[in-house]
């Protein structure tokens, strides 16, 4: 509960939930690089986007055929 208070723009942010799908789950990722809200939310954003690039590089390398 007070993950999703301190961070209520990620949740809040139709960017991040992919539009009109209900029930998704946010993107952290899709929040960060598609929000402009984003780089006032994150006072530090150019190490964030850094941070979250590294991740998703990470994922596709352990499963290069998902596709996803």
């Amino acid at each position: 509960m007070l993950g999703r208070t301190l961070h209520s723009e990620v949740f809040n942010s139709a960017v991040s939930s992919g539009g009109d799908s209900p029930g998704r789950l946010p993107s952290r990722a899709r929040y960060i690089f598609l929000d402009p809200r984003a780089a006032d939310f994150y006072p530090d954003w150019d190490a964030i986007a850094a941070i979250m690039v590294a991740m998703l590089r990470l994922e596709s390398g352990r499963n290069p055929t998902t596709g996803r």
